[in-house]
């Protein structure tokens, strides 16, 4: 009996063990769990079966074996399912015997159910199989007692313990198979996470042994064997039997080998550095020993080659700072936070006279030399407090007694403690730039002498020619004078230039940031370039892209001054074609604009080795022409300096006989937008048609981009014969032109006869004449156009600004009145020449201060020429006293005169509140323009530079005398009166003629024009509401806002207002606004004289 239950329990055991390492096995863990739940519940069924045959017959129909257990470890390992196809397969040999079977599928359901229920709940191991023992034994028992066994007999409790602590041995072994498997798999994971460690370390790790005498490696690992050709794969840690010396050199490898032999022997560590396939390593070689005895070695190869490199780094660092700290030009300390000095370098040592070794630990003040210590100490201090660099200039004291300067830079060294924190300074000497500086500054000195010395007699030169030619002279006579003024003003252009380029070369030439327009700046050069241009036959254009900002920041000055000298060269150069200014935007953002300025002409270029020397001063090439070709070589190096400081650089190309291009782009700060709707004339029912005639194509050209760019429809002819005939087409076809543009200098300009010609075809035709001619045949195309004057006369060059107020005014003649009218009248005028004294100048009060009798002379002419009063004084104390008796309007003071100079004398007037308000006007012959500043610090209202020139003495004058006029213009003071008496309705007469200058010819004209475009605005403004034309409409009110200023009608001023308010803010009220502003215009119409 028992040999039999023991035989099953064995069996039970050995297909167990085969179970657990079969499902142990990577191939069954990987598959799904379904196809696992079926692999155990069969191969335990299997078990179950064989257990079959191995039964315990107990009763003719009874048979006892253990395959309740079977049944467990199925449910243990595949859980109820894989119960369940244990339990089928089991019984499945019982089928034939129904009663049998059916009391085996009945005890195994109960033995089935009972395991899952405990499996699942029972969580502790040793418990659960405890319990499920105990249920196996009632089962059983519960079994026997419903097949009617008669008793608990020998047998019977012999297969109940037998399965009860087979049970609970088939547990123990499965416990033990399960740690074995877990132990196992520990290990293997510790093993592959060392190999992991092992392969992937950036250096090697390997084991030793020795075998008869020879070492070998027994393992051998790390990133650093793909170097030496060696795999570094995990299967490939270990290397049997494998000479270690085959790796390296013949060499190497008897100096590895000592070191082996050294440890072995000696059982002691080691290490050492060397190269492994030219890679820097340390080594460390680490013996185990075993019962007293040296049985292997473990080494570890580290790859150390950052750390060489950053060492070498480091030793070159190191050799920099040395050489940079033994700098034969500067000194270089290291200072504690107390002064102590902690390094000195060799040339501080050499003017300190001391020994470096000796100098560290000294206080900087105790060495035998002179500081100023508290400056010093000063920004030691500042610097060891707050860390930040400080920089100063001193002067040290040396021990020979020579005083040398010194730019010392102090710095903070932080050290790995806050009291280990010391400063760096440095002292580079100075001596000789403060010398040069002040050379520089004796050189500035004396050119400004030499320049004051040398325009005071040009001064009396120029200003006596120019009274010379004021008298009765013969043509040759006439002719000497006019050559001793072009010399003249040849010689001070020289000393300009060579003052600019002194300042430049000194430094001292400072940018100024102003806000100015550049279609303004183009517009001033129109007329000097005009002047420049003289009689040559040549073109000169200026063309300006459209949308340029409307206000930029920069130096207007120096961009006049770079333009104008390379215009005057383009111009001077050029005898057949044309010279071409233009402004282009390169690229706007974020408030910067980048300009391109191109100056190009068809004139006579330069070959490469000309364009190399260009910029050399006082160079000039040489030509044919050149004794025609005047200059001093100054203007374009100083053009090419005056680029560089407003951030630019000049370029240019240029082609012998074809002609030079030059080019310079400029960044300036936007201030103001152009607003495109600035540049469009005003809407009409088609667009503004205009007929250019001009016979250079290029002039056509840029002309017809202006006027496009106008919102205008644009055609041309290339003369007048053209003229004619699109004249004589137009007519028959209807079409409607609105302004010729005539070029006055074409070759089938024939005066009066082709002028009247023309005139007489568009007489009563509405259409608008706009004429261009050079400044020199101004007076003679006034001449041929007789009493039919065309709408403008403009003289070329002319501006795309110009071009448009023209257009504007002839348009659009309800805007802008007074500037407009006033500009009329200097264009109907008989020249553009020098501006000329004001009439109310004249009969003003002049003091004179000037210590030159020729210089005296010239001014006493030229003010006497104005209709002025003129008192003299010869220097600053006659001055004092002549003011203290006689009243002045306007002082001129000469800057420098023996006695008491300009400057201490205008400081003294000044004094006097009686003359507080007088404006003083220096007469200097000095450039400089720091001495410009102090002049006006001391009340200098402006300066003039001698010499003296009518044209700027005129526009002085006006501007400090005309306008401080305590009465009207006599000139017409009776008619002005008689304008205020009229007692015209909502409008200040008085303010307006103030500000016309008491011209009371053009108020009349403004107030003409006022009644005959005003008298039907609000038929225009309604026309243009109900036509949807609404912009048209605002613009309407716009313009009349400006009107209404002009006319100081301060109540139609606010009524236009309120009505561009409405128009913008409710379009469908605006008739109420209309009403109040309508008015005011009728206020004041009805108001006018009727003959007006």
């Amino acid at each position: 009996m028992f040999e039999h239950l023991i035989l099953n329990l064995s069996l039970l055991a050995i297909f167990t063990f085969i179970g657990v390492q079969l499902f142990q096995q990577n191939f069954v863990r990987r598959r799904s769990n379904a196809i696992k739940m079926l692999s155990v519940g069969i191969y335990i069924g299997l078990i179950g079966t064989s257990l079959l045959f191995f039964s315990v017959p107990y009763h003719t129909d009874a048979e006892l074996d253990l395959r309740s257990i079977a049944l467990l470890v199925a449910v243990h390992f595949g859980g109820g399912i894989s119960g369940l196809i244990t339990l089928v397969v089991m019984t499945m040999p019982e089928v034939h015997d129904p009663a049998v079977w059916l009391r085996a599928i009945v005890v195994g359901l109960f033995v089935l159910l009972g395991a899952v229920v405990l499996r699942k709940q029972v969580r502790s191991y040793w418990y659960r199989w405890t319990l499920l023992s105990l249920m196996l034994v009632f089962i059983f028992m519960a079994a026997c007692c419903a097949a009617g066994s008669e008793g608990f007999d020998r047998q019977l409790g012999a297969f109940v313990l037998t399965s009860f602590f087979g049970n609970l041995f088939i547990a123990a072994l499965l416990r033990y198979l399960m740690k074995v498997d877990d132990w196992q798999t520990k290990l293997k994971e510790t093993k592959d996470e060392l190999s992991s460690t092992l392969r992937l370390q950036h250096g090697i790790t390997f084991k030793l042994i020795r075998v008869d005498g020879q070492f070998q490696y027994k393992m051998i690992s790390g990133k650093l064997l793909a170097r030496l050709g060696m795999p570094n794969r995990p299967e490939e840690h270990f290397y049997e039997d494998m000479k270690p010396f085959t790796l390296l050199s013949e060499e190497a490898s008897r100096r590895l080998e000592r070191h082996y032999e050294r440890v072995w022997e000696s059982a002691a560590p080691f290490a050492f550095e060397g190269m492994l396939g030219g890679t820097n390593v340390w080594a460390t070689l680490e013996p185990i020993i075993e019962d007293g005895a040296v049985t292997s070695i473990i080494g570890g190869v580290v790859d150390i080659s950052e750390r060489k490199a950053a060492e070498r780094k480091m030793i070159e660092s190191e050799e920099r700072y040395r050489s940079l700290a033994e700098n034969p030009q500067d000194c270089i300390l290291e200072l504690d936070q107390e002064g102590r000095i902690l390094f000195a370098n060799s040339y501080f040592c050499k003017i300190a006279r001391i020994e470096s070794e000796l100098a560290a630990d000294q206080h900087l003040f105790g060495l035998k030399l002179i500081f100023n210590e508290s400056q010093w100490n000063k920004h030691l201090n500042e610097t060891a407090t707050s860390g930040k660099k400080s920089r100063f200039e001193t002067s040290i004291v040396l021990m020979d007694g020579r005083v040398s300067e010194y730019y010392v830079t102090i710095s903070e060294i932080k050290g790995p403690l806050e009291s280990s924190k010391s400063m760096i300074c440095s002292m580079h000497e100075i001596t000789e730039l403060k010398q040069a500086d002040q050379e520089n500054q004796a050189k500035s000195r004396f050119l400004a002498r030499v320049s004051h010395e040398i325009r005071t007699p040009l001064n009396g030169i120029i200003g006596m020619t120019q009274l010379m030619q004021h008298t009765e002279l013969t043509d040759i006579q006439q002719d000497y004078a006019h050559k001793i003024l072009s010399s003249s003003h040849l010689l001070l252009g020289i000393i300009t230039d060579i003052l600019d380029l002194s300042k430049i070369e000194a430094g001292k030439l400072n940018m100024e940031q102003l806000e100015f327009q550049i279609d303004e700046l183009l517009y001033e050069l129109t007329s000097t370039l005009g002047v420049l241009k003289g009689i040559k036959q040549i073109e000169v254009i200026l063309e300006s892209e459209a949308g340029l900002p409307d206000k930029v920041v920069g130096d207007p000055m120096r961009l006049k001054q770079i333009l104008m000298n390379l215009c005057s060269n383009a111009i001077k150069f050029t005898e057949y074609g044309h010279v071409l200014v233009r402004v282009e935007r390169v690229i706007e953002a974020d408030g910067i604009v980048r300009l391109s300025f191109t100056v190009e002409d068809t004139g006579i270029g330069m070959t490469d080795d000309q364009i190399n020397m260009l910029y050399e001063p006082f160079w000039q090439a040489e030509y044919a022409s050149a004794s025609k070709l005047a200059g001093t070589g100054l203007g374009l190096p100083i053009v090419k300096e005056l680029v560089q400081l407003l951030g630019g650089e000049l370029h240019v190309e240029s082609s012998p006989g074809i002609g030079s291009r030059f080019r310079f782009e400029m960044e300036f700060e936007v201030r103001q937008q152009g607003d495109r709707l600035q540049w469009l004339l005003p809407s009409q029912d088609e667009p503004y048609h205009i007929h250019i005639v001009e016979d250079y194509p290029l002039m056509r050209e840029v002309l017809a981009r202006s006027l496009n760019s106008f919102d205008c429809r644009v055609t041309a002819s290339s003369n007048w014969e053209s003229l004619y005939r699109f004249l004589d087409k137009a007519e028959r076809t209807g079409e409607r032109i609105h302004c010729l543009m005539l070029d006055m200098e074409m070759d089938d300009m024939y005066g009066e006869h082709t002028w009247n010609q023309v005139m007489g075809l568009i007489r009563d035709k509405e259409i608008a004449v706009i004429t261009f001619t050079s400044a020199y045949a101004r007076e003679e195309i006034l001449h041929i156009m007789g009493d039919r004057y065309a709408d403008a006369l403009l003289n070329k060059p002319t501006s795309r600004l110009e071009l448009f107020r023209s257009l504007h005014r002839i348009v659009h003649r309800k805007e802008q009145f007074v500037e407009d009218e006033m500009k009329a009248s200097r264009d109907y005028g008989a020249s553009e020449g020098p501006e000329r004294a004001h009439p109310a100048v004249a009969r003003r009060s002049v003091l004179l201060v000037e210590d030159n009798v020729i210089n005296q002379q010239v001014a006493i002419e030229l003010l006497k020429m104005r209709g002025l009063d003129v008192h003299v004084a010869g220097n600053g104390l006659e001055a004092l006293e002549l003011l203290q008796r006689q009243a002045v309007d306007l002082i001129l003071m000469d800057m420098y005169m023996p006695l008491m100079n300009g400057y201490e004398t205008s400081k003294r007037i000044r004094e006097n509140s009686a003359y507080a308000e007088v404006p003083i006007i220096a007469l200097t012959a000095n450039a400089m323009q720091q001495d410009h500043e102090t002049y006006y610090e001391v009340g200098i209202n402006e300066i003039l530079l001698k010499p003296l020139e009518a044209e700027r003495l005129n526009h002085c004058l006006n501007k400090w005398l005309a306008p401080r006029s305590s009465s009207k213009r006599a000139i017409e003071q009776r008619t002005a009166d008689e304008v205020i008496q009229l007692g015209i309705q909502g409008i200040e007469a008085g303010s307006i003629l103030q500000r016309l200058e008491g011209k009371v010819s053009i108020l009349m004209h403004i107030l003409h024009l006022f009644k005959k475009e005003y008298t039907s605005f609000a038929d225009r403004l309604i026309g243009h509401m109900e036509a949807g034309r609404f912009r048209d409409a605002e613009r309407e009110a716009h313009t009349l806002i400006g009107v209404a200023k002009n006319l100081s009608a301060h109540r139609l001023t606010v009524t236009a207002i309120q009505l561009e308010a409405t128009l913008l803010d409710s379009p469908a009220a605006y008739r109420t606004a209309l009403e109040a502003a309508v008015a005011e215009i009728t206020n004041i119409i009805d108001s006018l004289p009727e003959n007006l």
